[in-house]
């Protein structure tokens, strides 16, 4: 089985955005990633259009400290500083010169987020100005955005202009209803992820840290090589600071008919 498991989307900082509200339950999420077998995670709070330097202060004085009290307990987890970026056009100006903005503070890799319920349009150009600024965009949980879901069309412009995918853990087990399990599935199966993540939020059940038992459930549906890139390999090349090479899109997307698209839109709301 893969030992050593590095999940690069979390939410440890606590009373900072809606992960931990106090540091007694970020511990104990460190101590519930370590049994899963995590030996890294990355610390990815929200942040939105406008990143204030009085956050980014506040965010590294809790960092430096979320450090000192895992050496203090011997958790066997390495913390690495990242961020959840809320998408915006304008995102990689709004990113220069903020070392949290990037994973790692590598000024390379962005994690970013999308609106769940809205159609998505224009991000094309976003994505192209952070390539052209050098940076590699990784779209957080792309299965559950209900025009993703609706649409696979969309995903596919997302690798088109240069983002990686990470999908949840709790999307491939089910935890956000069968459409969006299916959607995860689906990308896997046809290898366009780079990334499998936790997106943990507490150490209670629903948005913990599964990773193992992601590996668990997929070992027979993917090839073993494919799965341990997902959830060490491709993550230790971004603690690396190496550059990952992107998957290709099918040129061509069988469009679905309106009538289907909006029967499946109102089953997504009902289970997400």
């Amino acid at each position: 089985m893969i030992e050593n498991l590095i999940d690069i989307h979390n939410h440890l900082i606590p009373d900072f955005d809606d992960g931990p509200p106090d540091w007694k339950v970020t511990m104990e999420m460190l101590r519930q990633a370590a049994s899963q077998g995590i030996t890294d995670v990355f610390a990815t709070s929200h942040f939105s259009e406008y990143i204030a330097p009085d956050l980014v202060k506040e965010y590294l004085w809790k960092f430096a400290e979320l450090q000192q009290k895992i050496e203090e307990e011997g958790i066997p987890v390495r913390v690495h500083s990242g961020s959840e970026l809320f998408y915006h056009p304008y995102i990689a100006s709004s990113i220069a010169d903020v070392p949290i903005a990037t994973l790692g503070g590598r000024g390379q890799y962005v994690l970013m987020e999308f609106p769940m319920f809205q159609a998505l349009e224009g991000f094309e150009d976003a994505l192209f100005r952070l390539s052209m600024e050098d940076y590699i965009p990784i779209i957080a949980h792309p299965e559950r955005y209900m025009a993703v879901v609706n649409d696979f069309e969309v995903l596919y412009r997302f690798i088109k202009f240069g983002g990686l995918l990470q999908i949840n853990g709790g999307s491939i087990l089910g935890h956000f209803g069968k459409d969006v399990q299916k959607t995860s599935l689906k990308i896997l199966e046809q290898g366009l992820a780079h990334f499998v993540a936790s997106d943990a939020h507490t150490y209670k059940k629903g948005r913990c840290f599964i990773l193992r038992d992601v590996v668990y459930f997929l070992v027979d549906k993917i090839p073993l090589e494919y799965l341990e890139k997902l959830v060490r390999g491709n993550p230790q090349a971004i603690i690396a600071g190496e550059r990952l090479e992107k998957v290709e899109a099918p040129l061509e997307v069988p469009r679905k008919g309106l009538l289907q698209k909006i029967k499946k839109s109102f089953r997504f709301l009902g289970k997400a």
